[in-house]
């Protein structure tokens, strides 16, 4: 999947402008999955995900 970074400005180095870096890391939702397995809760398929 394709994300953006923004960055604010670090002024410490002088800079002025905030920064905006795009990447590219191919993993879908920010790697949800693996936030909810470290927190104990296996999901085995999408349809278990509801608001």
């Amino acid at each position: 999947t394709k994300n953006l970074i923004f960055r604010n400005p670090d002024t410490a180095k002088g800079d002025t402008e905030p920064s905006i870096v795009p990447r590219d890391d191919g993993t879908l939702d920010m790697n949800i999955d693996g936030v909810w397995n470290r927190r104990g809760v296996p999901v085995k398929s999408d349809a278990e995900y509801h608001l």
